[in-house]
C-alpha cells in the first residue's frame, strides 16, 4: 500500500468520526482531500456519496464503479442514490393547493391570454369578411366563374345576369361557418392541458406510500423457515431501509432504519436474537458511544439498537448494525424475545 493510500485511509477515518458527531461539513472536506490524494480509492468516493446531495451522490458512486465494476456494494449504493434523487425531485412538484392560487394571483397573465385569443378571433372574422366580399365581387362581375355556372340552354340576353346571382347564395354560407368552427375549439381545448398536468403528479406521488405499509395480504408475505402462523418475527429490507415486525402473516409494526454503509455492510440471511441488553456502551475503530439503548444481538457483534447520535434514518450509514429511532427501538425490543427470527435481505 502506497503512502498516498495510507494517508487517504486516515482522512476517511477522520471523516467518518466527524460525520458521526454531526460535523458533516468537516467530514466532506476530509473526504474530498482523500479523493484528491488517492483518486483510485473507491471507498473514498463511496463515503463521499453518503454525505452529498442526491445528484452528487450518484456522480460519486459512478466514479467508484469505474474503478471497480465488480463491486456489488457500489451497485446497491447507486440504486439507493437513484431513489434519493427521485424522491427529491417529486418533493419539488407543486400540489393543487399551491398551484391554483399562483394562477389567481397573476391576473395580468390571464388578461394577456384572453386579449391574444380575442385578437386571433378578430383576425379570423376579418379574413372571413374579406373572403366573402371578394367572392361576391367576382360573382357579380362578369367573371369566368359566374359565366361557367350559367345554364347552357338558349335564353334572352337580358337574363344572363340573373343566373350569375344564383351561385352567390350558394357561396355565402360556405366560408361563413368555417372560421367559427376553427376558432371555437381553440378556446375550448386551451384550458384542458393546463389542468391535467397540475393534478397528475399529486395522484402518483402522495397516496402510493400509504397502502404499502398499512395493508398486507397473507399472499404478499412469505414466512421464513421455521416461523409459524402465530410466531413473532422481524423482517429487515436493506433496499427500502425499513424494518417490519410480524406475527405470522400479519404486520404489527413498520419503521425506517439505518443499516450498514456500503463499506461496512449489514449481513444478510436468517438469524435469531441470542441476546438482549437494555443499555450498554459501544466502541470500535474511531468511535465510542456511551449508553446505547435497546440492544438486540442476532449475529456476532451485529445487532438492532437505538441511535441517538444521528437522524439520517432511511440512509445506510452504520458500521453494520441496524440503527433505529429510540422510540421505535423500544417498541421492537418489547416485541421480540430471545429466539425471535430476524430475516435480512435486499
Amino acid at each position: 500500500m502506497t503512502n498516498r493510500m495510507v494517508q487517504a485511509r486516515r482522512l476517511i477515518e477522520l471523516a467518518r468520526k466527524s460525520k458521526m458527531y454531526g460535523a458533516r461539513t468537516e467530514a466532506r472536506r476530509l473526504a474530498l482531500q482523500a479523493v484528491n490524494i488517492a483518486p483510485q480509492m473507491e471507498e473514498a468516493w463511496m463515503f463521499l456519496a453518503t454525505i452529498s446531495s442526491p445528484r452528487a451522490s450518484l456522480a460519486y458512486l459512478q466514479q467508484a464503479l469505474k474503478i471497480n465494476p465488480a463491486n456489488r456494494h457500489i451497485r446497491r449504493a447507486i440504486h439507493w442514490a437513484i431513489k434519493r434523487q427521485r424522491t427529491a425531485f417529486l418533493s419539488t412538484l407543486p400540489t393543487p393547493a399551491t398551484h391554483r392560487p399562483s394562477i389567481a394571483s397573476s391576473p395580468s397573465s390571464t388578461n394577456y391570454a384572453r386579449l391574444f385569443w380575442q385578437g386571433i378571433g378578430a383576425i379570423a372574422v376579418a379574413v372571413s369578411i374579406i373572403g366573402i366580399t371578394l367572392a361576391g365581387w367576382l360573382i357579380v362581375s362578369n367573371s369566368p366563374i359566374a359565366i361557367a355556372k350559367a345554364p347552357s340552354a338558349p335564353r334572352p340576353a337580358g337574363a344572363l345576369f340573373k343566373p350569375s346571382l344564383t351561385p352567390t347564395a350558394t357561396q355565402t354560407p360556405s366560408p361563413t361557418p368555417s372560421p367559427t368552427s376553427t376558432f371555437t375549439p381553440t378556446l375550448t381545448s386551451t384550458p384542458t392541458p393546463t389542468e391535467t398536468p397540475t393534478h397528475t403528479p399529486t395522484a402518483t406521488y402522495s397516496p402510493s406510500p400509504q397502502p404499502t405499509e398499512t395493508s398486507f395480504s397473507p399472499a404478499e408475505v412469505t414466512l421464513p423457515n421455521g416461523v409459524g402462523e402465530g410466531d413473532n418475527w422481524i423482517d429487515v429490507d436493506l433496499s427500502e431501509q425499513r424494518v417490519r415486525a410480524y406475527t405470522g402473516h400479519d404486520m404489527a409494526f413498520s419503521a425506517l432504519v439505518s443499516t450498514g454503509a456500503w463499506y461496512t455492510p449489514t449481513v444478510q440471511g436468517q438469524y435469531k436474537i441470542y441476546s438482549k441488553v437494555p443499555i450498554q456502551d459501544m466502541w470500535g475503530p474511531g468511535y465510542y458511544l456511551p449508553g446505547v439503548e435497546y440492544v438486540m444481538y442476532f449475529y456476532k457483534d451485529y445487532g438492532i439498537h437505538a441511535a441517538y447520535w444521528h437522524t439520517d434514518f432511511g440512509t445506510p450509514i452504520s458500521h453494520g448494525c441496524i440503527n433505529m429511532v429510540p422510540e421505535d427501538a423500544k417498541w421492537l425490543y418489547n416485541f421480540a424475545t430471545i429466539g425471535t427470527t430476524v430475516n435480512i435481505h435486499d
